[in-house]
C-alpha cells in the first residue's frame, strides 16, 4: 500500500511540474489568437466609387509613413486624376476595411500604383495585389519606382522582377523601370 501511495504522490508532483502555469496558458492562447488574427481573410475586387475615399486615405498614410515621398496629401479629385483610365483593384478584409490597392493602365501593362495600409504592411497583401494586377497585363508588367524607395525595390526583387540600368528623373526624384520576368 505504502509503495502505491508514493507512486501516486510522485505522479501528482510530476503532473504539477509538467502542467503549464496559468500565465503560460494565457500566453499560448494570446499567441494562438494572434496567429489567427494575423492571417485575415482578404479578397481582391475592383474598386467602386464608394471605395475611393478609403483608397485616398491609404495613399496619403502610406506615403506619409514612407521616407521617400514629400508633398501634401491629395484629395479625391486628385486621386481620380492620378488613376484616370486605370483599373483599380482593392484588397478587402472580411470586416469591410480596405487594406490596399493597385492600379493598372492595362493598354501599356503598367502598374501605376501599389499602396498598402501601414497597419497591414508585410502581411502578404502587396504580393496578392501585384499578382492580380499582373493578370490584367497583356505583356510582362512594368512600373516606375523611386530609386530611394528601397523597401519597394527589395519587394519587387523578391518577386524576381528586374530593374533597369538607366535612372530617369521626375519632379519626385530619380526613378527606374522595374519589369516582371516573362
Amino acid at each position: 500500500m505504502r509503495t502505491r501511495t508514493r507512486q501516486t504522490q510522485t505522479k501528482a508532483r510530476l503532473r504539477h511540474h509538467l502542467k503549464p502555469s496559468p500565465r503560460l496558458t494565457r500566453m499560448r492562447l494570446k499567441l494562438k489568437n494572434r496567429k489567427a488574427n494575423d492571417q485575415p481573410a482578404w479578397r481582391i475586387d475592383r474598386a467602386g466609387a464608394h471605395d475611393l475615399p478609403q483608397c485616398v486615405s491609404i495613399y496619403n498614410r502610406a506615403r506619409a509613413r514612407s521616407d521617400c515621398f514629400d508633398g501634401p496629401d491629395i484629395d479625391l479629385t486628385q486621386f481620380l486624376t492620378l488613376t484616370q483610365d486605370e483599373a483599380l483593384f482593392i484588397a478587402i478584409h472580411t470586416d469591410g476595411q480596405i487594406g490596399g490597392f493597385a492600379s493598372v493602365f492595362e493598354p501599356a501593362s503598367f502598374i501605376h500604383h501599389l499602396y498598402i495600409d501601414p497597419e497591414v504592411q508585410r502581411s502578404g497583401l502587396a504580393t496578392l495585389l501585384t499578382n492580380v494586377a499582373c493578370q490584367h497585363c497583356a505583356s510582362p508588367p512594368r512600373l516606375k519606382c523611386l530609386i530611394v524607395n528601397h523597401a519597394a525595390r527589395a519587394f519587387y526583387r523578391s518577386l524576381g522582377w528586374h530593374e533597369s540600368e538607366n535612372p530617369e528623373f521626375s519632379h519626385e526624384g530619380d526613378w527606374i523601370w522595374i519589369t516582371a520576368r516573362s
